[in-house]
């Protein structure tokens, strides 16, 4: 196709070629008439078209220099509504239910299920669902409590139209619970628990200048409270922990640890093996199920452990006051004869029967207070005073085992604060528990006892560790602010 211009180019230059033709042959010379599809302009039309494009152009100039061209900030402004502060608080609720809403909520002392639902503006009858939810599977799980405890965590979910959709919480290390809105207004519970892994683990270490007692050294070394609560009562027959240990004595201890899928400890298991070298000498535990199905400790030579009395009838303690003969009363303001041994504990911390017995004695006792007395042989008895309240069951004539709980420390009768003042009878007559040989029990079976090659091969496992070269432990804080330097 020809475009438009070249047609214009092409009869221009005709127009400038030989004669101009007209109609009857004539030779005047004629206007050419142009084609509106060509856009040729005649010599007529030529100045107007000038003039008015001249006037346009001095029109646009003068408008150009006039108006001032806009600056890049005026270019960018916005028009923004104007909102107060006030309306814009008043706004941000409506705009939060929208969507599904995230709230968290940790447990107080007094809060119930009532209080948490409407204190976010649920619906009351949802605190009677949840309850019921939690209390259902509670029945058939031991690690999901019927109620709420002081410091669970809860997570809940507003469904857009302002509903209670879900609770999610942990009550207990790896475990979730979730509580869900079913179409009835239901909730439904449902269970998720991590994964429990059993590990062995070693911990050895030496006494050293800033960790000079056991219980220093064993907990800045990584041990747990328990772990150290259950070392004691494994070898306070045969150790004492006040007074025995020196710098530079050691101690390896084999014991299982139960952690989630993620690695967090979750509980320490029993101890397997453990060595303790004081003063050069060597003492070992070791665990060891018989023929009968039930796992004892034995000591370096094979024989039974576990069978005498517990030296510690309160659990990782100090002693405030010890037997004496004579010792200056704080009530009575003079001196006279302590027949036994105070530790110190808040009250309420439970309080244990140091051996198997029989209750001849459970109530109020004068200036003793609530107290339990307990006899354990015909030679041996024990007595707990100034407790805050005695273990439900516990009256006369009734048998307890080794360990079993009695009752809880407290201040009852003559006592200046809470602690648990502890005596020890041999044939009725006052000793001092803590520096007694142990009396010990053996009628086990030949089946129940360790075997002797698994007890030799565990020896030689606690020697090498404890042949080890180790620098002493450091004092790690939190030991340092918690341990007592007695033990």
């Amino acid at each position: 196709m020809v475009s438009q211009r070249n047609n214009t180019q092409r009869i221009s230059g005709l127009a400038g070629q030989g004669p101009r033709l007209s109609v009857g042959g004539s030779a005047r010379p004629s206007r050419l008439v142009p084609s509106p599809h060509l856009g040729v302009r005649t010599k007529r039309s030529r100045t107007p078209v000038r003039l008015l494009a001249g006037v346009l152009a001095l029109v646009l100039a003068l408008l150009i220099v006039r108006t001032p061209s806009p600056s890049p900030t005026h270019a960018l402004e916005l028009v923004r509504p104007k909102l107060m502060t006030s309306q814009l608080r008043t706004a941000l609720p409506e705009l939060s239910i929208r969507g599904k809403e995230k709230l968290s909520h940790t447990v107080k002392r007094g809060d119930t299920w009532g209080s948490i639902t409407s204190g976010f503006g649920f619906n009351p009858v949802d605190a009677i669902e949840l309850d019921n939810a939690m209390r259902t599977v509670a029945k058939a799980s031991d690690d999901v409590g019927r109620t709420l405890q002081i410091g669970q965590h809860l997570e809940l979910e507003r469904a857009p139209d302002g509903s209670l959709l879900r609770v999610t919480t942990s009550p207990a290390a790896g475990v979730t619970l979730f509580l869900e809105r079913q179409d009835e207004g239901k909730f439904l519970a449902s269970v998720h628990r991590m994964q429990r892994v059993l590990h062995e683990r070693v911990l050895t270490a030496e006494l050293g200048p800033t960790t000079p007692t056991f219980a220093q050294a064993a907990i800045s070394s990584g041990a747990s409270y328990d772990l150290v609560d259950d070392l004691v009562d494994l070898f306070s027959d045969r150790v004492n922990f006040r007074q025995d240990f020196r710098l530079g004595d050691s101690f390896s201890i084999i014991f299982s640890e139960e952690t989630l899928e993620d690695g967090t400890s979750v509980g320490v298991g029993p101890v397997m093996a453990a060595m303790l070298t004081v003063q050069g000498d060597d003492y070992a535990a070791i665990r060891f199920t018989g023929g009968d199905k039930k796992s004892r400790y034995f000591n370096e030579e094979g024989k039974l452990l576990g069978n005498t009395f517990l030296r510690y009838p309160v659990r990782f303690t100090r002693i405030s006051s010890q037997f004496s003969n004579a010792r200056f009363h704080p009530v009575l303001k003079r001196y006279r004869p302590h027949n036994g041994v105070d530790f110190a504990a808040p009250r309420g911390t439970p309080v244990r029967s140091v051996a198997d017995g029989r209750v001849v004695y459970a109530g109020w006792k004068g200036a003793a207070g609530k107290m339990v007395k307990i006899q354990h042989s015909d030679r041996y008895s024990t007595a707990y005073l100034h407790l805050s309240k005695i273990g439900s069951g516990l009256r006369r004539g009734a048998r307890v085992k080794r360990g079993q709980v009695i009752g809880a420390v407290g201040t009852t009768g003559r006592s200046t604060g809470p602690h648990l003042h502890y005596s020890f009878y041999d044939r009725g007559r006052y000793i001092d528990p803590m520096k007694i040989k142990l009396p010990t029990v053996d009628n086990l079976s030949k089946s129940a006892r360790i075997d002797k090659v698994y007890l030799e091969k565990v020896l030689e496992t606690l020697y090498h560790y404890q042949s080890l070269e180790r620098p002493p432990v450091p004092l790690q804080e939190a030991s340092e602010k918690t341990i007592p330097s007695t033990i």
